[in-house]
């Protein structure tokens, strides 16, 4: 079968989440990178050169979709569902990146992609599940290891924009862009676990609360000139309850956090696990028997090979291309996308009005 023709819209000239999709297409055998799009003159085609892509470079939409079959968007949130229903409507394959937009009101849109184009694929990137710590605690937790899993605790972000003079004002920084900041940007991906690991068992998400806030008030425009409001946050702390009473916290921030770590806590045990040193391969297990006490000291377990095939955008773009090529139905559709969007919006609010709200 000839190899599927992706695209990518959105070359970015911040973090470039575009580079991370072409690692993980570069490792599929039946796709190619085809063609690249972006709405500056020029920026596409001086990515390709750069970048040293075997690809064709455009400055304009409808070009770019006749020479590939399926797409991937990188573009500012608030871009993302109007892309979307253009792509699809030119019979194109379709994943996005997270969050599936800025607004619950806009990400409402997608819930009718699926009857509109019964036969198109549409995604959105919740890439966190094929992290490899996070896959081999799935398998402890389907083995039922954990038993109930009574806490899920997540500290997430970076340091990234931790420098209020050296870091412009991105995209991600601005509402009408982006939506909220830290608390999408991050959450998103957080909430996504926890359906994944804990909802299985312990059901979902029930009585959430939030606080926010703009560590740093202004910037620089990219542009240059003078400095200008940040008008979202940069850190946020969610907590959750799910259904069946597991407690759930996530503490996101763009600003001053070295490395993320997670600890999953439950009936058979705890799991700890720190992403940035997947590289080498170990993350901390202590388990006892179910409704047991402790016996041993916790375990610094290896992560086998089998565990880190799918890592970064290999496994959601890999689950993509296996949807097009089979008819089968995505998890990560935009039923899921819009879902994960009606817990943000409720954290929002959340911390808007300082109080509790039951989803």
């Amino acid at each position: 079968m000839e190899k599927i023709k992706v695209g990518i819209i959105g070359t970015g000239f911040t973090i470039g989440i575009a580079k991370s999709q072409i690692a993980g297409l570069s490792k599929l055998e039946d796709c190619k990178l085809a063609a690249l799009y972006d709405i500056v003159p020029g920026r596409a085609q001086k990515y390709v050169s750069d970048m040293k892509l075997e690809a064709t470079a455009y400055d304009k939409l409808e070009p770019f979709l006749a020479a590939v079959d399926a797409v991937s968007i990188c573009t500012p949130n608030s871009s993302h569902v109007e892309l979307m229903e253009k792509c699809l409507a030119a019979g194109k394959h379709v994943i996005c990146e997270k969050p599936l937009s800025d607004t619950l009101d806009e990400a409402k849109k997608t819930l009718e992609f699926e009857k509109k184009y019964p036969n198109l694929v549409s995604m959105v990137v919740f890439n966190y599940r094929e992290t490899p710590g996070i896959v081999y605690a799935k398998k402890l937790i389907d083995e039922g290891k954990l038993g109930k899993i009574f806490m899920f605790r997540y500290l997430i972000g970076g340091s990234r924009i931790g420098d209020k003079d050296a870091v412009k004002l991105e995209w991600r920084m601005q509402k009408p862009l982006s939506g909220t900041g830290a608390l999408a940007d991050f959450g998103c991906h957080v909430l996504d676990l926890i359906d994944y690991l804990v909802s299985p068992t312990m059901g979902k998400i029930k009585d959430i609360a939030c606080f926010c806030e703009t560590l740093i008030k202004d910037r620089e425009p990219t542009e240059g000139g003078p400095r200008q409001a940040v008008t979202n946050d940069d850190t946020a702390v969610m907590i959750a309850t799910t259904t069946g009473g597991c407690l759930c916290s996530i503490t996101a921030s763009r600003l001053a956090i070295p490395f993320s770590s997670i600890e999953i806590c439950g009936e058979g045990g705890t799991i700890s696990y720190v992403p940035h040193m997947a590289e080498k391969g170990k993350l901390t297990v202590h388990l006892k028997p179910v409704n047991g006490s402790f016996t041993t000291p916790p375990q610094v377990v290896d992560i086998d090979d089998e565990f880190t095939q799918l890592a970064g955008h290999t496994g959601v773009l890999k689950e993509f291309i296996h949807c097009i090529k089979t008819g089968d139905k995505p998890v990560r559709n935009m039923a899921h996308g819009y879902y994960i969007q009606s817990l943000l919006a409720a954290f929002e609010r959340s911390a808007a009005m300082k109080t509790v709200i039951e989803v």
